[in-house]
């Protein structure tokens, strides 16, 4: 149906001219197959008027987005933080959230903004909150402030006192340290906890009136304040026009590497990049007719797990002078990142030294504070991987160097205070390292490195397992880098599908037997997707992998 739809739509528009560089392509679609259950696209809606939500019209449309289905509608509007008495107006809307009194004090009134959010979440629909814009009392140019715009009119003329940078950093923080405080009070903290939170809109055109270096003083201060009232809450940006360009490229060095002007501290939280994928309409015999591109205006497979760009590298707060850190196992639990990290005391030449696992507890997956050393089997463990069970207890697995790299295991309660209950029965008999366990098609898979491919077992409840025969990516691939047998695995099950990610070595080949260079110790990461059949798992190395993750549950 998708497809037909398509078709019938490109007849109506003018046929698109190919550019010098177009080359032709054969699509093949095999209807009778299945691949798997079509994941709705829709999830976020918004609109400039935010005072439209509690007219009659506005809340047929937020009941309507409310009912769509089980994927979660989530809503977002411009001039939450306007000043004005919450009269609709085109292009406009206002909430009076902040005055101030004559002696300069600031004055909160939550009551047309209760009235709003109240009206989402009683249709089912969240709020996509975004943090703008500027209230009169301070916006660093106050007057001209609400825009009389129409159609007909300029444009540029809806740019008013609104769009500037405040005049008073530590006002504009405490302003939404309260906002999201309040909310919290009203609607409780797992509410709030599942929204998203996000400074400005298209700070990269004229919303915003400011320098780029003020919009991150903006954003640091709104982001910082989210944070110091709801620690987990949900934080990013900035929702750019268009894909953003260099003000896009600057702004996340800025939140990776720059100096936070709130907290003077190296990088800003960013738990999701946002920006808008404009079209090109055009009103074309009486109707709106949506722009068609030849190729997607604005699309970065960052954004869905085909390709990785390396962000930096992570700030550990423990110990001094240099360590050796490897094989991070992360899980995110109640607004908190928690990682289980393999350390050795130095750098050294050979493998007979203590080696570690450290807890570690991040905010922002930047910056990492030391909780714990667990007190396990031995002074020689690696490789953790941790995973919630059904019962609300948490379990690790790691390798127990000392006794012939077997699997081990230890079970937790909160995750801070470990119990080792020694060998994992029906792994921990053979060598193995790496240890990879997950839930999908209601069971639980380990993986683990055999140094001959990946060897996978299933067991019903993660404590008893069963070994597979054979072994996955034993046989050298055919693709880029991939023509050595695969090693230490993670898997990521994203909806009803799972994709296997290991690494190679490109260089040791059968040929290359001896060498030990640049090529022998270069790593290559591989994804593929598993397959399910006969109660068993299987890959095919060699197939095109299509890879769209969602996004990540609660835990690993």
């Amino acid at each position: 149906m998708l497809l037909i739809l398509a078709v019938l739509g490109l007849k109506t528009v003018p046929a698109l001219v190919p550019d010098q560089n177009s080359f032709p392509v054969t699509i093949r679609v095999d209807a009778t197959k299945s691949k798997g259950e079509l994941h709705p696209i829709y999830r976020f809606f918004g609109a400039d008027e935010p005072n439209f939500a509690t007219m009659k019209d506005g809340r047929k449309l937020l009941s309507a987005l409310g009912s769509l289905g089980s994927q979660q509608a989530y809503f977002r509007t411009h001039n939450l933080l306007n000043t004005g008495d919450g009269t609709p107006a085109l292009k406009w809307g206002s909430t009076n959230v902040y005055t101030e009194d004559e002696g300069g004090n600031p004055v909160y009134d939550w009551t047309v903004l209760d009235r709003i959010f109240d009206t989402y979440l009683q249709r089912g629909v969240r709020p996509y909150a975004q943090i703008g814009f500027m209230p009169q009392a301070l916006s660093q140019k106050p007057v001209p402030y609400q825009h009389e715009w129409r159609p007909g009119l300029p444009y540029n003329e809806i740019y008013t006192g609104w769009s500037f940078p405040p005049r008073d950093y530590s006002k504009w923080a405490e302003l939404v340290y309260r906002w999201v405080k309040h909310c919290i009070d009203r609607y409780g903290q797992p509410e709030v906890q599942r929204w998203y939170w996000e400074v400005w809109n298209e700070p990269n055109i004229r919303y915003w009136s400011g320098t780029p270096e003020e919009f991150y003083r903006l954003h640091d201060y709104g982001i910082d304040a989210v944070r110091r009232a709801l620690p987990g809450a949900r934080v990013g940006g900035p929702d750019t026009a268009g894909d953003g360009g260099k003000f896009m490229q600057d702004f996340l060095e800025h939140c990776l590497r720059g100096t936070n002007a709130a907290t003077g501290r190296t990088g800003t939280p960013i738990d999701f990049v946002s920006f808008h994928a404009k079209g090109s309409p055009r009103f074309v015999d009486g109707h709106v007719q949506l722009g068609i591109a030849a190729k997607p205006l604005c699309r970065d497979p960052v954004f869905d797990g085909a390709a990785w760009s390396y962000l930096g590298t992570a700030h550990i707060k423990y110990g001094e002078g240099e360590w050796t850190h490897w094989a991070p196992e992360v899980v995110f639990h109640q607004g908190t990142y928690h990682m289980y990290l393999t350390l050795v005391p130095g750098v050294f030449t050979d493998w007979n030294h203590p080696r570690d696992l450290l807890h570690l507890t991040s905010s922002d997956l930047l910056n990492w504070q030391y909780e714990a050393t667990l007190k396990l089997s031995s002074d020689r463990v690696i490789d953790a991987c941790v995973s919630l069970l059904s019962d609300g207890s948490w379990r690790l697995w790691y390798n127990n160097e000392r006794d012939r790299k077997s699997i081990y295991y230890a079970d937790s309660r909160d995750r801070y205070r470990w119990e080792d209950r020694g060998r994992v029965v029906g792994v921990g008999e053979r060598p193995a390292a790496g240890p990879e366990v997950f839930r999908w098609k209601d069971r639980y898979w380990m993986i683990v490195d055999v140094w001959k491919g990946l060897g996978v077992y299933r067991s019903d409840e993660a404590l008893l397992w069963t070994a597979q025969s054979g072994n996955l990516v034993e046989t050298p691939g055919k693709g880029l880098d991939d023509e050595v047998k695969g090693g230490h695995a993670d898997v990521v099950v994203s909806g009803d599908r799972a994709f296997l990610f290991y690494f190679t070595h490109p260089g040791r080949r059968a040929t290359e037997q001896g060498k030990d260079g640049y090529e022998q110790r270069r790593s290559s990461i591989q994804v593929a997707e598993l397959e399910y059949q006969d109660g068993w798992i299987t890959c095919d190395r060699d197939q095109p992998t299509h890879i769209l993750l969602q996004p990540p549950a609660e835990s690993k």
